[in-house]
């Protein structure tokens, strides 16, 4: 996984790695209850929160840690894509979340299939997939406009905000990419 990027370009973003800079915006986005309700990340989400994970991305050893790519729009922390590697298996799953002022305006799609390129074209993995809380259409919705398919759902698989919750899984193989039109819009 060494061979992943640490900067991918796309249309309107940049996907870097994560910067001490990246600690209030990063808090400001997972501290919205609407945001968060989706994640099983602490909330309210603090600034020491904020400050924890971004300077574990810091430390991480990219390539062997997740990789995790801050997303930026004009020098401006907006979301953040996340990539767990299972180099014994070649595939990886792929996490991904938007403040929320930005939902809705393809960005996610927009990474994920940024990030499904890089390691379909830079890797020997041969599948990229994502879990999804069932409740969350927009994001089953980017799942699916990128080429990925439903493969399966596991109730209850975990737990959010005290909350057994249900996640639908998505997969797109090596061999299926890239779908046909264009994922990024």
């Amino acid at each position: 996984m060494d061979k992943l990027p640490r900067t991918i370009r796309t249309p309107r973003l940049t996907l870097r790695p994560f910067e001490l800079r990246d600690i209030e915006p990063r808090m400001v986005y997972c501290n919205d209850a609407e945001w968060a309700r989706y994640f099983p990340l602490p909330f309210p989400y603090t600034r020491r929160d904020a400050e924890e994970f971004v300077v574990g991305r810091l430390l991480d050893d990219w390539g062997r840690d997740p990789c995790w790519w801050a997303a930026d729009l004009d020098g401006e922390l907006i979301g953040h894509i996340g990539l767990w590697p299972d180099p014994q298996n070649r595939h990886a799953e792929v996490g991904y979340a938007f403040a929320r002022p930005r939902w809705g305006q393809g960005f996610a799609t927009e990474v994920v299939s940024a990030v499904v390129d890089a390691v379909f074209t830079t890797t020997d993995f041969e599948r990229v997939y994502a879990r999804v809380d069932v409740r969350n259409g927009a994001s089953r919705r980017v799942l699916e406009k990128v080429g990925m398919v439903q493969v399966g759902e596991v109730r209850d698989n975990r737990v959010a905000h005290g909350l057994r919750v249900d996640d639908a899984f998505y997969a797109v193989l090596k061999s299926d990419w890239p779908p046909a039109g264009d994922a990024s819009n």
